[in-house]
């Protein structure tokens, strides 16, 4: 609504037109900290991912490392 077309509304309507977009503002923002929270929810469970991922690679790389410095059993 153009602010002139706002200001030809009567008292009442002016109030009730505030009242509405308060009202929309307040669910639009609701909507997005739900957004927000569910990005970083979502953030979070990727850095335990990646975490994980790099602390197995870590352990594999680990392993293999030393196994190829073990010396063969001679029978």
């Amino acid at each position: 609504m153009t602010p002139d077309a706002f200001m030809d509304l009567s008292r009442d309507a002016q109030l009730k037109a505030a009242i509405n977009g308060l009202a929309q503002a307040t669910v639009g923002q609701a909507l997005l900290c739900d957004q927000k929270d569910k990005l970083t929810t979502a953030i979070g469970d990727l850095e335990r991912s990646v975490a994980r991922k790099r602390s197995k690679v870590k352990r594999e790389t680990l392993a293999a490392s030393a196994q190829s410095k073990r010396k063969p059993a001679y029978r």
